[in-house]
C-alpha cells in the first residue's frame, strides 16, 4: 500500500487572479477555477472551450499521411467483393478498434471476417506465419488496427501475393516504414496531422470518418458526426483503457462517449455495464441500488480489466463475439463470463503477487537493491505485467518478472528461454536500461515506463546483478522518492458536495487531465472502521467543525499505523457518493501521514528522553521509569510483530524484514498500546524500554538516524534463564534520580 510510501507532496501554484477572472467569467466555483488555471486554462476563452468539448474541433482525417490511398483501397474491395480480414491485437485497444472497423464494413455488405492473435501461441503482431495463412485463405485486404507498424516481413509476403495491406496504428514508427500499401499513423515522421495521441481505436475511427465520406460522398465533417454517435462508446473505452491523453480530441471523442454510453445501442457493452452495476437503457443493472454513473474512472478499473482479462487467460476475441452479437441472450453470457474470467485473473494475479511478496521478504533489500527482478516456473505471461506494475508501485522501484511457465525443458535447463515483463519509475528509462543488457537479452521492446523481454535460465542472475549496476549509476536521488502532484490544499470552506460536483464539469479526468488531486492538513481522525472484511477502511475526518468521511481502499484495517484522535495530513480526491438517489460529499483517501504537530510534539519527546538519559532530571520523570508491567506489554507488542509480518508493515515504507530485523515506529507502538490494548506508554518511556530490552539481550538493534524508527531483532529466549532486567544499568540509574 501506498500510504506509507515516501513520497513528495508537490503543490501547485497557480495566478490567484486568472482563476477570479475565469469563477467571475463562466459562473464557476472558485475551486473549478484554480484547479483549471494550475492546469493552463488560464482564460475565459481557453475555458470555455475546454468545458464546451465541440464536435467542431475534431481533425479532417484526410489530413493523416496514406488516409486517401487507405479509403480507395477498402472501397474498391468493399465494391468488388473481395475478403476483407481485420488483424487486431488482445488488449482493449485492439479489441474495440477491431470491433468497429469489422462492424462498420459488415454494415456495408462486406465480406469481411476478423483475428486477434493468441498471446501464448500466436504472440504479438502480425507474424509471417499468418500472412502465409491468410493469403491460402484467400483474403483480398488485410486491415491492421493497433498493430502492424514493424510488420516488414509481412508485407513483403502481402506484396508477393497480390494482397494489399491496410495498416492502421498508433505506435512509434521507425524511418523505414514496412512497404504495406497504405500506413495510417499519426506518429508518422512526415504526419501533418495536428494530434498525434490518438489511440490505435482512435485512428482506426479517423479511417471510418474518411472512408464514410468516400463511400456516401458526404462532408467529412458529417461523416465524423454519424460514425461518432455509432462507435463513440467503444472508442472511448479503448482510449481510457489505453491510457492516451485526454486532451485535444480525444477529450472531445470520450466525452462524447461517456454521455452517449447510457444509451448504447451495443447490446454486449449494455449487457457488461449491467453486470458492473452501471446502468442502461438496454439492461438494467444487476444491483439497482448500488446504480453508479458511467464515469472515466468506471471505464479504466471496472470495464477495461473485465475486456482485458480475456486476451490476458483467455481468449480476446471472445470479447469480440460480445461486442458484435445482436443477440440479448448471448450478449449477457458473455458478459458474465468475461466477469467470470476477470475473477480467474485477479485470482491468478494475487498468487502471483504472493509468490513475489515473499520473493522480496528472502531475497531483496530495497534499500541497495535499486532494481527488482524476479522469475518462476509457474506464473501466467498473461499477468506479470499487471504484478510487475503493483510492485512497481508499491517498493517505487523499476521491476521485472520473468516466467519460464510452459517453455520445453531441454537437455540444458539453462538454454530454457523465460518471457518477461518490466516496469519502471518516472525518470528511469526501462529501454535504456534494457539496452545496457542487450547481449544477455533473446529480444526486447517497449518504451520507457514498460517493456517485454526474452531471457535464457542461465543469463539471468547476471542479468539481475547489471541491471541492479546500472540503477545504481543511473538514477538520481530524487527518482526514489515518489512525487505526487497535488492540485490545492483545502480548507473547511472548500470541502462542500457543491466544489465536489462542480469539479465534475471537468471531466472526463484521466492522462494530461487527471482527477484532481487535493491536501488538507491536520485533520483528526474520529473514526476508523473496517469494511469488505478488513481490505478497506472508512474514516471519519474533523476540523474546525467539518466532519466528513474519507475512504480508503486497499488500506487493510489490520496494518493501518494510526488510531481515533490522532492528526494527520491527508491527500484525497472529491467524491459525490450516490446511494438510493442521495447524494453526500465523501474523500477518496490516496495518502495519509501524520501532522506536523504531531510529529513535532514525538520529536520532543525523544530529546526530553535524550536529556534524562543524560542523568539530568526532567519534571514528573519518576512517572516515566517503566514498571514491570509496562515492559510485559511492550514486549507482547514486538513479540507479535516479529510473528505476524502483516501487523503494520506499513512502518517499512515498502520493506519487507531482513535477517530478522523489522522497522519499529515508536511513536506507533505508542499509540497502539494507548489506544488499542489500553495500556498507555508514552514515548520516552517506550523508550527506555526498548533500551532496557537491548540492554538486557532482549533485543538487538541496528543503527538508525532516528530513534522514533528503530530496526529491532527480537531475540530467541525461550531457552535462556530467565532475564532480570533490574540488573540493567540504564535502569537503575534511573530510579536513582528519583530516589
Amino acid at each position: 500500500m501506498n500510504y506509507k510510501k515516501e513520497s513528495d507532496w508537490i503543490i501547485k501554484e497557480y495566478p490567484a487572479e486568472k482563476a477570479d477572472e475565469i469563477s467571475r467569467a463562466l459562473s464557476l466555483s472558485p475551486l473549478a477555477a484554480r484547479i483549471l488555471v494550475s492546469r493552463g486554462v488560464d482564460t475565459p476563452g481557453k475555458a470555455v472551450a475546454f468545458l464546451k468539448k465541440s464536435l467542431g474541433t475534431l481533425h479532417n482525417p484526410f489530413l493523416l499521411d496514406d488516409m486517401d490511398k487507405a479509403c480507395d483501397i477498402i472501397a474498391s474491395a468493399v465494391g468488388s467483393g473481395k475478403k476483407l480480414l481485420v488483424y487486431g491485437d488482445y488488449d482493449v485497444d485492439g479489441v474495440t478498434s477491431t470491433v468497429i472497423v469489422y462492424s462498420y464494413l459488415r454494415s456495408l455488405g462486406a465480406d469481411i471476417s476478423t483475428y486477434i492473435p493468441e498471446r501464448e501461441t500466436d504472440g504479438y503482431g502480425l507474424s509471417p506465419d499468418l500472412m502465409r495463412r491468410f493469403v491460402k485463405e484467400g483474403y483480398g485486404v488485410v486491415i491492421t488496427v493497433d498493430s502492424g507498424i514493424t510488420a516488414y516481413e509481412e508485407a513483403l509476403i502481402a506484396k508477393e501475393a497480390g494482397i494489399k495491406l491496410v495498416i492502421t496504428d498508433h505506435h512509434l514508427c521507425r524511418e523505414d516504414l514496412p512497404l504495406a500499401d497504405a500506413i495510417v499513423n499519426p506518429r508518422r515522421i512526415s504526419s501533418r496531422y495536428p494530434f498525434c495521441e490518438l489511440a490505435g481505436v482512435g485512428v482506426a475511427f479517423k479511417l471510418l470518418c474518411a472512408l464514410d465520406s468516400v463511400m456516401f460522398d458526404t462532408d467529412v465533417r458529417d461523416s465524423s458526426k454519424k460514425i461518432l454517435a455509432l462507435f463513440s462508446d467503444l472508442v472511448s473505452i479503448g482510449t481510457i483503457a489505453d491510457v492516451m491523453p485526454l486532451t485535444d480530441e480525444n477529450r472531445v471523442i470520450v466525452s462524447y462517449g461517456l454521455e452517449h454510453m447510457e444509451d448504447t445501442d451495443n447490446l454486449g457493452l449494455a449487457a457488461l455495464f449491467s453486470e458492473v452495476g452501471l446502468e442502461t437503457k438496454k439492461f438494467p443493472p444487476k444491483m439497482p441500488y448500488q446504480k453508479k454513473k458511467i464515469t472515466s474512472s468506471q471505464i479504466g478499473f471496472v470495464i477495461a480489466p473485465r475486456i482485458n482479462a480475456c486476451g490476458r487467460i483467455s481468449s480476446a476475441m471472445r470479447a469480440v463475439e460480445l461486442f458484435t452479437t445482436e443477440n440479448r441472450t448471448t450478449a449477457k453470457l458473455i458478459a458474465s463470463e468475461l466477469c467470470a474470467v476477470n475473477k480467474q485473473r485477479q485470482t491468478i494475479e494475487n498468487g502471483i503477487l504472493e509468490d513475489t511478496l515473499k520473493y522480496m521478504e528472502e531475497s531483496v533489500d530495497p534499500e541497495k537493491d535499486l532494481f527488482i527482478v524476479a522469475e518462476s516456473e509457474t506464473w501466467h505471461h498473461g499477468v506479470i505485467g499487471i504484478v510487475a506494475s503493483r510492485i512497481c508501485e508499491k517498493y517505487h522501484l523499476p521491476c521485472i518478472l520473468v516466467s519460464f511457465a510452459g517453455e520445453q525443458k531441454g537437455d540444458d535447463p539453462g538454454d530454457d528461454v523465460g518471457k518477461g515483463s518490466g516496469r519502471s519509475i518516472a525518470g528511469y528509462n526501462l529501454v535504456e536500461a534494457l539496452s545496457s543488457v542487450s547481449d544477455l537479452l533473446e529480444k526486447y521492446g517497449g518504451h520507457s515506463m514498460a517493456a517485454g523481454l526474452s531471457v535464457k535460465r542461465r543469463d539471468l542472475p547476471e542479468l539481475r546483478k547489471r541491471l541492479c549496476e546500472h540503477a545504481r549509476k543511473n538514477m538520481k536521488p530524487g527518482d526514489l522518492t515518489e512525487k505526487i502532484t497535488v492540485d490545492a490544499v483545502l480548507e473547511k470552506e472548500d470541502i462542500t458536495l457543491k466544489s465536489a460536483s462542480d469539479i465534475q464539469k471537468l471531466e472526463p479526468f484521466g492522462l494530461g487531465n487527471p482527477v484532481p488531486v487535493f491536501a488538507s492538513y491536520g485533520m483528526r481522525i474520529a473514526e476508523i472502521i473496517p469494511i469488505s472484511e478488513g481490505k478497506h477502511i472508512k474514516l471519519t475526518l474533523e476540523k474546525d467543525a467539518l466532519s466528513v468521511t474519507g475512504i480508503f481502499f486497499g488500506a487493510e484495517f489490520a496494518s493501518f499505523p494510526f488510531f481515533a484522535g490522532d492528526r494527520v495530513d491527508i491527500l484525497y480526491n472529491l467524491d459525490v457518493n450516490t446511494f438510493r438517489d442521495t447524494k453526500t460529499l465523501q474523500l477518496v483517501l490516496r495518502d495519509v501521514r501524520r501532522s506536523k504537530l504531531m510529529t513535532e510534539a514525538a520529536d520532543k519527546k525523544s530529546e526530553q528522553y535524550a536529556v534524562l538519559k543524560e542523568g539530568v532530571k526532567i519534571p514528573d520523570g519518576a512517572d516515566l521509569i517503566p514498571d514491570r508491567d509496562d515492559f510485559r506489554a511492550a514486549y507482547v507488542y514486538l513479540k507479535k510483530k516479529h510473528s505476524d509480518r502483516s501487523f503494520y508493515t506499513t512502518e517499512l515504507s515498502g520493506q519487507a524484514p531482513r535477517e530478522g530485523f523489522f522497522r519499529t515506529d515508536v511513536l506507533c507502538m505508542s499509540r497502539y498500546l494507548s489506544t488499542v490494548k489500553r495500556f498507555p506508554i508514552g514515548i520516552v518511556k517506550l523508550l527506555i524500554i526498548l533500551d532496557v530490552f537491548d540492554e538486557t539481550g532482549i533485543i538487538s538493534r541496528e543503527k538508525t538516524d532516528d530513534p522514533l524508527m528503530q530496526k529491532i531483532r527480537l531475540a530467541d529466549i525461550s531457552n535462556q534463564n530467565k532475564i532480570n532486567l533490574e540488573r540493567s544499568e540504564l535502569l537503575r540509574r534511573l530510579k536513582g534520580l528519583y530516589r
